[in-house]
């Protein structure tokens, strides 16, 4: 079952549902990563930057989730040079309310001063890794 953004998912169905990993015979549900909980952040920081600039129009705000198969992806570009796009999969753990979940993407804007900054990043279990280019 593919759900995309144009389905008015609600919050909490997008929560659950990312929580759902394929076990043979059942679902069963995991906790949220603390590495999530920075990439969200990550994505609020972008998104605030977004929000600084009152004539921005969102140009593309694409997500689709796949509860069955526990994968996200999501990609987004603002009218002024600001793109995001990411991508996710939780695995189930071996007790109830235990998991992981691999994400990887990237964020790029233009400075004040013209320059470009990409953001790439991964996190899972171990953390979240940036990797920041400025050119």
């Amino acid at each position: 079952m593919l759900i995309s953004r144009h389905s008015q998912v609600s919050r909490a169905e997008f929560l659950g549902a990312r929580h759902l990993a394929k076990t043979p015979g059942q679902a069963k549900r995991m906790g949220p990563s603390p590495s999530l909980n920075h990439t969200v952040l990550l994505c609020l920081v972008v998104m605030a930057t977004a929000q600084s600039e009152r004539d921005a129009e969102i140009l593309r705000n694409d997500f689709q989730i796949d509860p069955e198969e526990g994968t996200y992806q999501a990609d987004m570009e603002t009218s002024n040079n600001i793109r995001m796009r990411s991508s996710g999969i939780s695995y189930k753990g071996d007790q109830p309310e235990t998991g992981s979940v691999y994400v990887e993407g990237e964020s790029s804007w233009i400075t004040p001063e013209g320059k470009t900054v990409l953001l790439k990043y991964t996190s899972d279990e171990g953390g979240y890794v940036p990797v920041v280019s400025i050119s």
